[in-house]
């Protein structure tokens, strides 16, 4: 069987279409295993702190961080991870925007 997804570049056979697919599946879960790794989380944390550690909601969420980095990487790992809503805000800095 032939699979012609772009006529321009001629044939392709099913077979390395499936072949190409699986090694692309393959290499997206292993991006995904490195993302969700603790390492990865904890550098996360780290770098979304930076400069703020003094914020209210900063010092409230490292009240118990460690459980939670590992509640959010569980949650991650295992696709279950659902993020809050979004709010908007103004900000006036050399002009009003909305956020």
């Amino acid at each position: 069987m032939i699979f012609d997804p772009y006529p321009d570049m001629g044939l392709v056979p099913v077979g390395v279409v499936a072949d190409l697919f699986i090694k692309y599946v393959f290499i997206m879960d292993e991006l995904f295993e490195e993302l969700v790794s603790g390492e990865n989380i904890n550098l996360a944390y780290e770098k979304a702190i930076k400069n703020k550690r003094f914020r209210p909601d900063v010092l409230k969420f490292y009240r118990n961080y460690e459980m939670r980095l590992v509640d959010m990487m569980y949650k991650l790992s295992t696709k279950t991870y659902i993020h809050s809503g979004y709010f908007s805000f103004i900000v006036n800095d050399s002009k009003k925007r909305i956020i």
